[in-house]
């Protein structure tokens, strides 16, 4: 495994890029240009929501987003589609780039893990994972890793080693020469939990 196949990062350490309605920020993870140079096929990011206001439409685009901390959150669209509710950490919603979305915050600030895909180039699959065992990464053209809750002990291709603490993570690179394909976790703590977001390119 090369360093370039696999590379922490640390939420906090990542500049803001604040939104242009003031209504909050932005901390981007990671973001894969496309082959064309027309845009990015895949992007992660967190978003930081300090009032409510419109979210940006992106046409073309799958969106995931997961809440990480907060009182809640209510994304609203146009009647008479229901609202996508946030109740608390942890909670998942799928929905259309196209969509557009205005933020309700359920009494403060909050946090939503944003994972978008150009529709017509990659998908995206996200889930969560608790205490000890395996990560297949299969074929993956790349994964990012995020803990959201307590320590975690990871081993990649039973090679490198890391420890990583909630609001660390690593970005693996599957189109290096040397990809990761296997992770071990070990939870450090009762409670640790860690986000997993796997692309795959159409």
């Amino acid at each position: 495994m090369t360093a370039a196949a696999a590379r922490p990062f640390v939420l906090a350490a990542i500049a803001p890029q604040p939104w242009r309605n003031g209504g909050g920020a932005t901390r981007e993870i990671l973001c894969a240009p496309s082959a064309d140079g027309e845009g990015w096929d895949w992007r992660v990011s967190v978003a930081e929501i300090e009032q409510p206001g419109a979210f940006s439409v992106f046409a073309g685009v799958d969106r995931t987003a997961l809440l990480l901390d907060g009182a809640g959150l209510a994304l609203h669209g146009s009647a008479p589609q229901p609202p996508l509710v946030f109740a608390a950490a942890g909670c998942v919603h799928r929905f259309a780039g196209e969509t557009a979305l205005a933020a309700r915050l359920g009494g403060g600030p909050a946090r939503l893990f944003n994972v978008m895909t150009r529709r017509s180039r990659a998908s995206a699959v996200l889930g969560t994972h608790t205490g000890d065992g395996a990560l297949d990464l299969g074929d993956a053209a790349a994964t990012v890793l995020f803990v959201t809750r307590g320590r975690f002990a990871l081993t990649l291709d039973a090679a490198a080693g890391y420890r990583l603490q909630a609001g660390h993570g690593l970005c693996l690179d599957g189109d290096s020469a040397q990809p990761v394909r296997h992770a071990c976790l070990q939870a450090l703590q009762p409670d640790a939990s860690l986000i997993q977001v796997s692309f795959h390119r159409h």
